[in-house]
């Protein structure tokens, strides 16, 4: 009789093994496929600063409330005192890229030009792009909001000054020598015009002016 029990109660405890691991296979299977995937979210702020890693120019993602949302490296070259969390005022007080940052939300993007002084004297060109992103997060104070692309033109603006000056500096000595040509040419087809002493030395200073203009010229075709 005992032994007879013994295996009841085996039998039993098998039989609820068995129904406990149906139940639950069950229950793992029914919420395989009623439960939605959540998405998993962790690297999208890594993801976002690798893409910012990525551009070639300095770059930062800024919030609805004025906060530095991102970096990367060649704007912390750019602007050192920039830090994530903090105001964009810390990092550029101008004043074009401040009013492009409240405008370009409603404006969409804007294209400024940033002259500085301190801590040296350069020229940047900021481009303010609207972040397409969720409107709900867009509202968020610290959702990223628009993307800041800088570059440093000054070299550019330097260049182009310097090709101004020298423009202006060549169209100068040509017209030097010009006008010393013109000048003694009215000379001999006037009163030297019979004075061979003084056509053999006004002769020679045009060939000089002539020779100088030469000169310039090549300059000029050896530059472009």
């Amino acid at each position: 009789t005992t032994s007879a029990t013994s295996r009841t109660c085996i039998s039993l405890l098998a039989v609820l093994a068995a129904l406990t691991a149906a139940a639950g296979a069950y229950a793992l299977g029914s919420a395989s496929f009623t439960r939605e995937p959540r998405p998993d979210r962790r690297g999208e702020r890594d993801g976002t600063l690798d893409i910012l890693e990525a551009l070639p120019d300095a770059a930062m993602l800024v919030s609805a409330d004025g906060t530095i949302a991102g970096i990367n490296h060649p704007l912390s070259a750019l602007f050192p005192n920039a830090r994530a969390l903090t105001p964009v005022i810390h990092a550029c007080r101008s004043p074009e890229l401040l009013h492009a940052l409240e405008t370009a939300p409603m404006e969409g993007r804007r294209i400024v030009e940033i002259e500085e002084h301190l801590p040296v004297r350069r020229k940047l060109l900021a481009v303010v792009t609207p972040v397409s992103a969720d409107r709900t997060a867009q509202r968020s104070a610290g959702a990223p909001r628009l993307l800041v692309v800088l570059r440093d033109i000054s070299a550019e603006e330097r260049l182009a000054r310097m090709r101004a000056d020298f423009i202006a500096n060549a169209s100068h000595e040509l017209r030097t020598p010009l006008a010393a040509l013109r000048g003694f040419v009215e000379t001999l087809q006037g009163p030297a015009r019979n004075d061979p002493a003084a056509q053999g030395r006004f002769l020679a200073i045009m060939a000089g002016q002539g020779a100088r203009m030469t000169r310039l010229i090549d300059d000029l075709l050896s530059l472009s």
